[in-house]
Order: structure tokens, then C-alpha cells, then sequence
């Protein structure tokens, strides 16, 4: 059994976890029992896989941390990724909160806790520490 799920970046999650039945379905089942969901960078493309009952999404209307369309640009990777990761969230319901590029930034939205880069995986273990030692 698990407490967690964290889900790490790099631009993998854009290929395959994006579209993974298993990894939905798992996120699916975490949600629906308050499980701490934790995707940090580009490993947020891996909420694209799950669908609650009725095809609704996910991460439909939650508040979200994750890469930027201005840090894959100021990275030199936004013209050798598949797609952005903001746009993509956004479009499928997400509600993306960026903050200057490469600041770490972490946003809470019940048991889905979100971090934006690289600089926010420290600080996104802490928060996920503090939550499950307050449970």
C-alpha cells in the first residue's frame, strides 16, 4: 500500500505517461481515497491520463504548478517537445499558476499538491512530508 504518488519530470511524461491507461487509472483510484497526488515539472503531463467517471478529467479545475511555456523556451526545448505542457493542461481544464521562471513554486489544491521546475522538488518533498505527517 502507498500514501503517495510523485510523479518526477523530464520531458518522458510527455511521451508515454500522458497517455498511460494504467497510471490514469491508478491516479483515478488515489484521488477518489484523498491519496497525496505529487507531480513536479513535467511529470504533471502524467494527470493526462486520468479521467473520473464520465470523462471528466482529473485535474479538471484544480489549481496547478507545472513547467512553463516560459521555461521550455528560455531552455531551448519548446521547438523539440511534442506539445507545452501549460497549453496542454490548460486546455484539458487545469488552471495552471506559474511564477517567474525557474523559482521554485508549489501550489496545494487538496490532495493534489503540484510543483512548477526543477527548484520546486525540494520544497514539494517537504510539502508532501508535512501533509502526510499531519495525517
Amino acid at each position: 500500500m502507498y500514501d503517495a504518488i510523485c510523479i518526477h519530470g523530464g520531458h518522458a511524461p510527455l511521451e508515454d505517461l500522458a497517455y498511460d491507461p494504467d497510471l490514469g487509472r491508478i491516479l483515478a483510484e488515489a484521488d477518489a481515497v484523498k491519496k497525496i497526488i505529487a507531480p513536479v515539472c513535467h511529470g504533471l503531463a502524467g494527470l493526462l491520463s486520468a479521467n473520473l467517471p464520465g470523462g471528466r478529467r482529473l485535474f479538471e479545475g484544480r489549481s496547478l504548478a507545472a513547467f512553463s511555456n516560459e521555461e521550455e523556451k528560455l531552455n531551448g526545448t519548446a521547438e523539440y517537445a511534442p506539445w507545452l505542457l501549460q497549453n496542454m493542461l490548460t486546455a484539458r481544464g487545469g488552471k495552471v499558476d506559474d511564477v517567474k521562471a525557474w523559482a521554485p513554486h508549489v501550489i496545494e489544491d487538496g490532495n493534489l499538491l503540484s510543483g512548477q521546475n526543477p527548484a520546486s522538488a525540494g520544497p514539494l518533498a517537504e510539502k508532501v512530508v508535512f501533509v502526510l505527517n499531519s495525517r
